[in-house]
């Protein structure tokens, strides 16, 4: 009898009642091997829910529920400021879930600074908890393998139900992260190119190079292995925003629409503002993180207000051992799922009562999922590119227009450079908004049109204050909206109707990000040698120029994240050689 098996049967840990105090994240080494099977348990226990379409609660939630909010808002969440606080709420509501299944240990985190090209090695992927390397097929062992049943959301590209997981490369290791937080002064130096830093980088060493559930943006949250990675993430922003007291409310940057941010907002999907999710320890989140074996020391700047920084946030005293029951028996879930109707991801909803610092629920609590209610449609905010008053649209059209946007920016493949012979230009104007001058219209003026040899075009965006942009427009495409970080498209002669979203079948990516005009010559750490397997610090895996061109992302700002990651790794090499010249 596995360990999985053991704990269902029969609870490791019993716990009736829990202490009115935060729940520490700990590291997944830092579990027992019954806790770890807990935890195991209890994801499986998630996954057995039906969907419920209901993103405002928690303990309603199913796995597939998770995977497909996400993967419909995968374009606003990610490559825009929203990106932290949407993944924290993503946790928080995935707390909600594990506790509802009797789980108050948290969401673990895989130290991956610690592990950063080991970490394969580790039991994580053993039989026993999540399984190994499916190549380019099911994953076949473990308690999430397509032998024991488990079965993901299946989407209209992938028709498979199994989880897949090809990943074989590296983390960003401990010096690369440090450097990050050391040189961090601002909420956009911590969050920087989401889609190229230390978070891309655990979606592609864990997914692999496009087989993998984890590398896909859209579908990450079927591998389980995402909410680990996650936990990471969020830890990382947490260490951030404890170094200095102005960094913990700190939120700049734009959405993806262009738009400044704004801390009220309601995140897409959770419908709670994103100032609710700021401090880990306020009135909406309850948990903190342990220290571990990545957390290496560093230098950051003294604090705008003077104060010295605090690099010791961390959960500090005995962990006391984790809280847990055996999950409430499964929910018979019908097969195969099919995707709910979206009625709660864009909607203003207030934080559910189920708080994180609640004890374990009682026996009826704890089996509530199984009585599902109708969720209450409220007003939505329409997202426009003229006005930003509050108005009511089709939810639906909404969001299958960021579904469609995400999924055909995967799919489609980018337009061949060839030889221009003429281009395409617009000109940007910034307008004072008809509704309100609080934020300016974005509007195109003086638009000609001539084509490239090839039939497809170049499109150059002069911004107002002289930035020039370039983007390889396929043909038969016409850009719609532009903004200063990217374009949107639609099939030529067709107008976009809210009540019919983006067309299923359309040739063109929905969105296009600049042309690198010239990839960036990597400034090396002085005297740097290319690491070998006998290295202390190795260099995490980087996308290629094709998967930058597939996932429709700026080459330019791509490679600038790679050449701070090989600094760091550079400098801690040297370093260590240095050092063992002195011996």
């Amino acid at each position: 009898m596995n360990l999985i098996t053991a704990f269902i049967a029969a609870a490791a840990v019993a716990g009736t009642a829990r202490a009115q105090q935060c729940t520490v994240r700990r590291e997944w080494g830092q579990m027992s091997s019954s806790e770890k099977a807990g935890f195991v348990a209890a994801v499986k226990a998630v996954g057995s829910r039906p969907m419920s379409g209901d993103y405002s609660d928690g303990s309603r939630m199913s796995l597939d529920d998770f995977t497909a909010t996400h993967s419909r808002n995968a374009y606003v969440a990610h490559n825009n400021a929203q990106f932290l606080p949407y993944h924290r709420a993503m946790l928080y509501r995935f707390d909600q879930a594990l506790q509802s299944v009797n789980w108050f240990g948290g969401v673990p985190y895989l130290d991956e600074a610690a592990y950063a090209s080991s970490w394969q090695s580790l039991d994580l992927e053993s039989p026993t908890y999540f399984g190994g390397y499916s190549g380019g097929g099911c994953l076949q062992t473990g308690p999430f393998s397509i032998n024991q049943g488990f079965k993901v959301l299946a989407n209209d590209f992938v028709n498979t139900q199994c989880l897949t997981r090809c990943g074989t490369g590296n983390f960003w290791d401990a010096n690369a992260m440090a450097q990050n937080l050391a040189s961090s002064t601002n909420y956009e130096g911590i969050r920087y190119d989401d889609a190229s830093n230390y978070h891309a980088a655990g979606h592609f060493a864990i997914g692999g190079g496009g087989c993998g559930d984890m590398a896909d943006a859209s579908w990450s949250p079927r591998d389980p292995l995402f909410w680990l990675h996650h936990s990471y993430v969020d830890r990382h922003w947490w260490k951030w925003q404890n170094l200095c007291p102005s960094y913990m409310n700190d939120f700049e940057g734009n959405y993806i629409d262009g738009s400044p941010v704004s801390p009220s907002r309601p995140l897409d999907s959770w419908g709670i503002p994103a100032s609710s999710v700021f401090n880990t320890q306020g009135q909406t989140l309850c948990y903190t993180y342990t220290q571990s074996k990545g957390d290496i020391t560093y230098t950051h700047p003294t604090c705008p207000s003077g104060a010295a920084p605090n690099y010791n946030a961390y959960f500090s005293g005995a962990l006391s051992p984790i809280q847990f029951n055996a999950p409430p028996s499964p929910v018979p879930s019908p097969s195969p799922s099919p995707l709910p109707s979206p009625s709660a991801s864009l909607n203003s909803i207030e934080p559910s009562s189920s708080s994180l610092s609640q004890g374990p629920p009682s026996p009826v609590q704890s089996s509530a999922f199984t009585s599902l209610t109708t969720l209450t449609t409220t007003t939505t905010i329409a997202l426009t590119t003229t006005t930003t008053t509050t108005t009511k649209t089709s939810q639906s059209a909404l969001e299958s227009y960021w579904l469609n946007n995400m999924l055909l920016i995967l799919v489609k493949p980018r337009p061949p450079l060839a030889f221009f012979a003429n281009q395409t230009t617009f000109f940007l104007e910034r307008k004072p908004d008809p509704v309100t001058t609080a934020k300016p219209t974005k509007r195109l003026t003086n638009v000609q049109t001539e084509i490239r040899l090839d039939n497809s075009t170049v499109v150059t965006v002069h911004s107002a204050d002289g930035r020039e942009v370039r983007y390889n427009v396929p043909a038969g495409c016409d850009v719609t909206r532009v903004f200063f970080s990217h374009i949107a498209l639609m099939p030529s002669g067709v107008v976009y109707d809210d009540a019919i979203g983006y067309p299923e079948d359309s040739p063109c990516p929905a969105v296009m990000h600049p042309i690198c005009k010239q990839v960036p010559l990597c400034e090396r750490f002085p005297g740097f040698v290319e690491p070998t397997k006998e290295s202390p610090c190795q260099y995490a895996t980087m996308l290629t120029d094709a998967q930058v061109a597939d996932w429709s992302l700026n080459l330019c700002h791509v490679r600038e994240s790679d050449c701070r990651m090989k600094w760091a790794v550079d400098k801690c090499n040297s370093e260590a050689v240095a050092s063992a010249k002195a011996l």
